[in-house]
């Protein structure tokens, strides 16, 4: 027997209803302003849709042989998926050495470790641009890379999950002749694979959307990631909204695509251990 409609219901329903108006509405706004012609980008009364949709605004940022878009995009591309993979690698294989090794002072060191992430990064800002600088990598991509690869909270994160994994499972690869990266690579990474996704989707978000540390390595135009870039069409004397909204439409493709074929592993991670028997 189905149940009635009730009045939390409604108000659940209403509230899911506003919530997610309130979500859509920055989005669509983006959109429809950046498929408008930059005469009418300012009409009065404002209107919620576009009578005339163009792709100009679009065709100027991609086609345009003026425009620096495309390789600020490339740029973006080549410094997160490079940080996210590097990150990985290293995050994964200090956590299994935390979580499925013994050697003195494991249990300080990682203590020493978790300190560091209640020290704010704009502390870190100085320090680590001398050390990039000592190493002539300001002003490339690199030195937007390197600094980026110690994730600590992916450390964590990692580590937590891989103590979860029974050792006898480890020891009977071993008894069986396995080496240790063979180890970890069979066993500890595909079993870890939905915490990995967690990791990989957080790291590539944040250097996607990474516009401070960018800001102070680009020196010139042909390192400047997409933040970064965007941010410089606002300082511009006539800032061309209808441009920076194309540009910031299409930088959510990226960010979406990496969520729609990883968000069964993010799923997967963020509800491990929630449910258990």
């Amino acid at each position: 027997m189905k149940k009635g409609i009730t009045l939390g219901k409604v108000i659940k329903a209403l509230i899911l209803l506003i919530t997610s108006l309130i979500i859509i509405l920055p989005f669509w706004l983006f959109l429809m302003t950046s498929l408008r012609d930059k005469t009418v980008l300012f009409e009065t009364p404002p209107k919620l849709w576009v009578e005339n949709p163009t792709l100009d605004n679009y065709a100027e940022l991609l086609l345009s042989k003026t425009s620096a878009f495309p390789l600020w995009f490339v740029n973006s591309l080549i410094v997160s998926v490079t940080t996210t993979v590097l990150t990985l690698i290293l995050a994964s294989l200090a956590a299994y050495a935390f979580a499925k090794k013994t050697f003195p002072g494991r249990n300080a060191i990682f203590m020493l470790c978790m300190a560091t992430m209640m020290v704010p990064s704009t502390v870190t800002l100085l320090p680590a641009f001398m050390i990039v600088r000592q190493f002539h990598m300001v002003d490339s991509l690199w030195g937007m890379i390197i600094p980026c690869v110690t994730n600590v909270f992916g450390v964590f994160l990692l580590k937590q999950f891989m103590s979860t994994i029974p050792s006898s499972l480890i020891e009977s690869a071993r008894i069986d002749g396995a080496s240790e990266l063979r180890v970890f690579v069979k066993i500890i990474v595909p079993v870890s694979r939905s915490a990995m996704g967690v990791l990989a989707i957080n790291t590539f978000m944040n250097q996607w959307n990474s516009l401070l540390w960018p800001l102070i390595m680009a020196n010139t135009e042909t390192v400047k990631t997409l933040p970064v870039g965007i941010a410089g069409l606002k300082g511009q004397a006539l800032v061309p909204w209808n441009l920076i909204m194309a540009a910031t439409m299409l930088s959510f493709i990226p960010v979406l695509i990496v969520f729609i074929f990883a968000r069964k592993s993010f799923i997967e991670g963020m509800t491990a251990g929630a449910v258990k028997g």
